[in-house]
């Protein structure tokens, strides 16, 4: 039944993202290029509508609903995804949408899914106290559906990162036989997969905000009900993520230092200023999925051997840093005239 719901929601998203690119489609929404923007023509952004939808007749299909707390869940999905098509359609203010985001949060944890144990591999996990688990919890969650929002910003980049996020989620479900939950990982990479068939460079349409703050909602739920079910430790499901987790974390931190307006839109991520400095979207987009398998066999290989994770974050964060450190030199030397220009 899974693999039977999983061709269908692949054919659906694929078929949708086809049919949303009409301009006689009433979900043809465009998004025109400015001064942030890495595309250069109008491009349909209702993208996000093809993969929610399909990911929902999954999930019906194989009997997603089974989850304890699933209609919790489901609200917080559809309360997510009619603000962001809001926000698609027309401009919704920040508080709005932050609102949104909290209520969102409170419905997963009414749903009975809160971490009580600190995201770090202990070898004696650190258990929060109720109140401190539902405020952590909330936090996560709120910041993980904004990042995954931040990061969307390049053909291809967001899909992939739920291919590998939502993939690895269901690879670790599947080490412990929890196939409830590897099915629910599972419909949302099918109905990823069907829209990157439209979404890679270059691009014939978005997700839009009404897909990837779902998106960051549901990589945050998934990696919070993987450790209540006891299919994947929260720090997983962070590790899976951490590529979007640290770009939008670094940006975010050294705009606020520039006393900027975290919340606008803006060029300074990693991968935009690759792009803006000479790399196609194409190399970057690469290097990115590269750093993004790299996450997905760190944190396999450290769910299925704690004892290796440690090592894992260490590793990680050492490439991150790498990362951002050769980004950094490379704009440097881009900006600095060679001796001969100044003869």
């Amino acid at each position: 039944m899974i693999a039977f719901a999983s061709i269908l929601a692949f054919l659906i998203a694929c078929w949708m993202a086809l049919r949303l690119q009409d301009p006689a489609s009433r979900l043809h929404i465009l998004d025109h290029p400015n001064e942030r923007s890495l595309h250069d023509v109008p491009t349909p952004r209702s993208g996000g509508v093809a993969v929610i939808v399909a990911t929902l007749i999954g999930w019906a299909l194989f009997g997603g609903y089974l989850l304890p707390g699933f209609a919790w869940l489901l609200a917080a999905v559809l309360l997510l995804w009619g603000v962001g098509l809001w926000d698609d359609l027309g401009h919704l203010a920040a508080r709005y949408r932050l609102t949104a985001h909290l209520i969102a949060g409170l419905l997963v944890i009414g749903g009975g899914y809160q971490s009580v144990l600190f995201p770090l591999p202990f070898s004696d996990p650190l258990t929060l106290p109720r109140v401190a688990a539902i405020g952590f919890t909330l936090l996560f969650l709120v910041w993980m559906i904004n990042l995954y929002n931040f990061m969307d910003g390049m053909d291809g980049l967001a899909g992939g990162m739920g291919v590998f996020g939502f993939g690895g989620l269901a690879l670790a479900g599947a080490m412990v036989g929890d196939g409830l939950f590897v099915g629910l990982n599972l419909m949302v990479v099918v109905g990823l997969l069907g829209f990157l068939v439209w979404n890679l460079p270059k691009a014939s349409i978005f997700l839009g905000d009404a897909g990837s703050s779902v998106l960051g909602l549901l990589a945050g739920a998934f990696s919070v009900i993987g450790e209540v079910r006891g299919a994947a430790p929260l720090w997983a499901g962070v590790l899976l993520f951490s590529p979007f987790i640290f770009d939008a974390t670094l940006t975010l931190l050294h705009r606020a230092l520039r006393k900027e307006k975290v919340w606008e839109a803006h060029r300074d991520h990693l991968f935009q200023r690759l792009v803006t400095a000479g790399w196609t979207t194409r190399r970057t987009l690469g290097w990115a999925y590269g750093i993004m398998a790299v996450a997905l066999l760190a944190t396999l290989a450290a769910v299925r051997d704690p004892a290796l994770a440690w090592w894992m974050i260490a590793g990680l964060g050492s490439l991150y840093g790498g990362v951002a450190l050769a980004v950094h030199q490379r704009l440097s030397l881009i900006s600095i005239p060679s001796e001969r220009s100044l003869r």
